[in-house]
């Protein structure tokens, strides 16, 4: 039972009439019908997750569109991942945070033609713990490709039997 669930602790007790309280740890438990019998069990607290997590992003192909499918994963030993920044660079330019707590693990970044983008993540675990930045990105790109519409041969005058 979980302390605040019909279960409350207090450190001292006060008897009034001018006397000090009297310092004690007594757990009080509500309970109804019941035997009245209990077992209180200490145990000890799991040692804190100090361990940050790790994460990447997803090798990209050398030229791309200008809609860049980016995807990126990690893993936590001491825990769960609560979520990533993804940081991307344009030209060899400086990183900027690109996406802030983002608890997926894709997105589609918009770039611009003939530019060249760079991205790496950082996974932050639930317990605060934070990856440290890479010193190089885990991906780079550059928007040389474009859709174009379809070229058709012109058709020349043809004639159907049945």
């Amino acid at each position: 039972i979980g302390v605040e669930t019909n279960v409350w602790v207090t450190d001292r007790t006060f008897h009034g009439l001018g006397k000090r309280p009297v310092k004690e740890n007594i757990l009080h438990l509500l309970d109804d019908d019941s035997t009245g019998i209990y077992t209180l069990t200490y145990e000890a607290l799991p040692a804190p997750d100090t361990t940050p997590p790790t994460s990447v992003v997803a090798l990209l192909p050398a030229d791309s569109r200008e809609n860049i499918p980016v995807h990126w994963s990690g893993q936590d030993p001491g825990g769960a991942i609560a979520y990533y920044d993804l940081y991307v660079s344009q030209n060899s330019g400086a990183f900027t945070r690109w996406l802030a707590a983002a608890a997926g693990t894709t997105a589609v970044y918009p770039g611009t033609f003939g530019s060249t983008y760079a991205f790496y993540s950082i996974a932050i675990d639930q317990a605060g713990n934070r990856e440290a930045a890479p010193l190089t990105p885990d991906t780079q790109t550059i928007v040389s490709l474009t859709n174009q519409a379809p070229i058709l041969a012109a058709l020349t005058n043809r004639t159907w039997r049945h």
